[in-house]
């Protein structure tokens, strides 16, 4: 998200500039986390997933 802002030394941003500031910045790391999330469990899936067949050839299934 693109906020448009600018603060200088010799003034006060309003307290809707900063609402609107770390509204937009707590949007960004919600995206951010969530997309790390499913990053990490679909990884996570794909190792467990290679460990499986690794050690399915190492020890065989007792039928």
């Amino acid at each position: 998200m693109k906020i448009n802002y600018k603060f200088t030394w010799d003034s006060e941003p309003t307290d809707k500039q900063l609402h609107s500031l770390m509204k937009g910045i707590a949007i960004d790391a919600k995206k951010k986390t969530e997309k790390a999330y499913k990053l990490f469990w679909k990884q996570l899936d794909k190792e467990v997933e290679q460990a499986r067949k690794k050690w399915s050839v190492l020890i065989p299934q007792h039928k």
